[in-house]
């Protein structure tokens, strides 16, 4: 099998709004020969030069992400600055293609992910680098670790044996009001890595019903999350909230979200069934009109506000771009 790279991928806008770090720089490779389907995205994180500085100290590589819409610049100088910006670091920074920003640097950033056709079942799942050194010989291997934002939704029954911690745990993410933003951009989840699963959720266990958390969870459960919207004045619905938590899963923002119903008049775009962008390089309905555009206006009030000498502001545990800091989303 043949694998291409049919995405180059900025996140800025998940670097910590403390500027911990500047951001995820994403390749996306494509299976593009023999059968079945097969992508794997290599999301590595930036580390920020001058973390003193906060987040002011990453307008270097904003600022080379924006020169690349220069209409002056012809396609071949456009692809001279991504390489040197991933193969060769630019001025101060190290190059974004380093085996230590998939897994191993200082506070486990970064991620290796797959999402594969190639039998069934479909299959999403993530991986980190890793690093052991001994007598001075290191050997680097690449694990398969938890898919991030993936609580397995058995959890979400009353009769599972670990239900009731979950459940407080789940609440959080309504409490603090990362599953009632008001924006397509910022819902996201906060549960615990300890409920994440191996692969994300994309079938129940039968060969027709994918994995919408509203069609798992009981009555009891929610019940808890009817009491806590109440408690907070909203006017969403249990199952409202279980298809926002649905959308933060892998399988859910690639497949089982499209077109879902979310409340307060926010529907999820669709993707391109399965994928956002795919072997021929061609991109999701929710990446054109929706997490783009998002995208784009968070590098552009950062400029305006480095421009201006004003301070980006800091908020504790969200990112730049107004998430969950370390969502892999």
């Amino acid at each position: 099998s043949f694998f291409q790279p049919v995405a180059v991928v900025n996140r800025f806008d998940l670097a910590p709004s403390s500027g911990a770090n500047c951001g995820e720089y994403r390749i996306v490779y494509a299976k593009t020969t023999g059968a079945g389907r097969f992508f794997i995205i290599f999301e590595a994180v930036l580390p920020n030069p001058d973390p003193a500085s906060g987040i002011a100290a990453c307008a270097p590589v904003v600022d080379a992400w924006r020169s690349l819409s220069d209409p002056a610049l012809t396609n071949a100088q456009r692809a001279d600055t991504l390489e040197a910006m991933y193969f060769t670091g630019l001025p101060g920074f190290e190059p974004v293609i380093k085996a230590d920003h998939y897994g191993f640097q200082t506070g486990n950033k970064g991620q290796i992910r797959t999402n594969q056709f190639i039998d069934s079942p479909w299959i999403l799942r993530e991986f980190k680098t890793s690093r052991t050194c001994s007598a001075g010989v290191c050997t680097l291997t690449i694990k398969p670790v938890t898919v991030k934002a993936n609580p397995a939704e058995d959890l979400m029954v009353s009769t599972h044996p670990d239900n009731a911690a979950f459940t407080t745990n789940f609440l959080a993410s309504v409490t603090n009001g990362r599953l009632l933003n008001t924006d397509i951009d910022t819902i996201k989840i906060a549960t615990a890595n300890t409920w994440n699963t191996w692969e994300s959720n994309t079938l129940n266990g039968s060969s027709a019903a994918e994995v919408v958390y509203r069609n798992h969870a009981d009555a009891t459960f929610k019940a808890d999350i009817q009491t806590k919207l109440t408690s907070l004045g909203s006017t969403l619905t249990p199952n409202q909230v279980l298809n926002r938590a649905t959308t933060q899963t892998c399988a859910g923002c690639h497949q089982n979200a499209n077109n879902l119903a979310l409340g307060g008049g926010l529907t999820w775009p669709a993707s391109l069934g399965f994928t956002h962008v795919d072997e021929l390089g061609n991109i999701s309905d929710a990446l054109s009109t929706s997490f783009l555009p998002h995208r784009q206006g968070v590098m552009e009030s950062y400029i305006s506000s480095v421009c201006t000498g004003a301070t980006p502001p800091v908020a504790a545990g969200t990112t730049i771009g107004g998430g969950e800091e370390d969502s892999p989303n």
